[in-house]
């Protein structure tokens, strides 16, 4: 999670739902191959604004590899360096599933360390990306592990599968393209597509390869063109103007034609206030114009601070998964502050062909603290929200909750299946293996 860095002015303040788990379902809850969730045990929601870390013996960063869709058995794990200061980008999987790519954009803290100053800036850089061989479900394996840059922001690996598009901090504008060979990282090329000192944020794919969507300075949207150069070198081109967005921005989502571009969000105000008096988030629809013509066509507006989003593989309906204030810590007088005990979840239609989005039906609450990231099943009628952990002093324990998407058309809404899978504390990145 990204939030501003001001919000440590909550500390001072500071000083002076129970989660629904009904019956079980069936196995078929979610359809998909497995699911991956991401966790970072180095801290704990709260610790944005307190910055207590809260850490606990044995609970480690871990990348959890779900099969049983019941609930019922624990999911395969490995560990896996990553960050949750970041936006829920940092994990991808090759196009046939064999593979996993997570990158670190914060390191791990010194070991006994209780508390820090700020999350962003007490935490030692991250540098790693990590490469997972998944081709035994049952026993994820680590078998690359390289040092990309400073700060890595995002990961995705394009359509045909042959690089991953980083985006990195250590250096004004810039995106790492590694090559896979085999689905393993071969050679990396670092490029500097902005000739303006910002910070690159997340990086996504067109469906075709043949665009790079980013995210700049959490306020911007700019394309590039991809293209291989004299020696099969990988080339990036300013495509248009970008795109500026009066709000504070967290990753994105390509339509599945490639036309359209939707990117979250949060509404994050300026100032030490802001993540205390922020107000809905929305949904956002860029046109992505053939000649370079980008413009905002459409917006939606959800709950507050939605983070996370996802599309359903038809391709006409976003979920966004909103943290409220869930990051406040549970102390007088913030625990009675509006939205720092649940969290919510929305629904938007999306018109594929006009690129607009309709906001449906209201928001549904649930007892999860700072839910992150969202992924629907291969059906589209199955949704997966990464919970960080509930209500607990000393978590422990993280979640990923299986809601259902009832109705058509206009009517679709959510119900709670009845499922929660038990993984680390921390989950805050979702990818479906299909």
């Amino acid at each position: 999670m990204e939030l501003p860095c001001s919000l440590w002015l909550v500390r001072l303040a500071a000083g002076c739902l129970v989660s629904l788990v009904g019956a079980v379902t069936s196995a078929g809850a979610f359809e998909a191959r497995a699911l991956l969730s991401l966790s970072d045990a180095d801290s704990v929601a709260s610790s944005y604004a307190d910055g207590l870390l809260k850490l606990q013996p044995g609970v480690r960063d871990t990348l959890a590899v779900i099969t049983d869709m019941s609930g019922d058995n624990a999911p395969a794990t490995v560990e896996a360096p990553n960050s949750v200061v970041s936006w829920p980008a940092v994990m991808d999987i090759s196009p046939d599933g064999r593979h996993a790519y997570v990158v670190e954009t914060k390191g791990a803290p010194p070991d006994g360390t209780e508390q820090v100053d700020s999350l962003y800036t007490a935490l030692p850089p991250g540098r790693l990306l990590s490469t997972f061989d998944l081709n035994d479900l049952a026993a994820p394996t680590l078998i690359s592990q390289i040092e990309i840059g400073a700060n890595p922001q995002s990961v995705e690996t394009s359509p045909d599968g042959s690089w991953l598009a980083i985006g990195l901090d250590d250096a004004p504008g810039s995106i790492a393209l590694v090559r896979l060979v085999g689905g393993v990282p071969a050679d990396v090329h670092v490029l500097e597509p902005q000739s303006q000192t910002t910070r690159m944020r997340t990086v996504h794919w067109s469906p075709m390869g043949d665009l790079l969507a980013a995210t700049l300075n959490d306020e911007h949207v700019e394309f590039y063109r991809f293209a291989l150069s004299d020696g099969d070198r990988p080339t990036l081109t300013a495509f248009g103007d970008r795109v500026d967005i009066d709000g504070h921005i967290s990753h994105g989502v390509f339509a599945n034609d490639g036309r359209h571009f939707v990117v979250a969000d949060v509404a994050w105000g300026e100032g030490s206030l802001g993540a205390l008096f922020n107000g809905n988030g929305r949904l956002i629809s860029i046109a992505v114009g053939p000649q370079g013509d980008h413009a905002i066509v459409s917006e939606a507006e959800v709950g507050l601070s939605p983070e996370g989003i996802a599309k359903n593989p038809a391709g006409d309906l976003f979920a966004a998964v909103n943290m409220n204030r869930s990051y406040l810590p549970h102390t007088f007088p913030l625990t009675w502050w509006p939205g720092a005990h649940h969290s919510s979840l929305s629904l938007v239609g999306f018109d594929q062909a006009t690129g607009t989005l309709e906001t449906l039906g209201e928001e549904v609450d649930f007892a999860g603290l700072l839910p992150e990231n969202p992924e629907f099943d291969n059906t589209g009628r199955s949704l997966a929200v990464a919970v960080y952990h509930y209500a607990d002093e000393m978590p422990t324990e993280g979640a990923v909750e299986l809601w259902r998407v009832e109705g058509d058309g206009h009517g679709r809404h959510l119900t709670y299946s009845g499922v929660t899978i038990t993984v680390p504390r921390g989950a805050h990145d979702l990818v479906r293996i299909p």
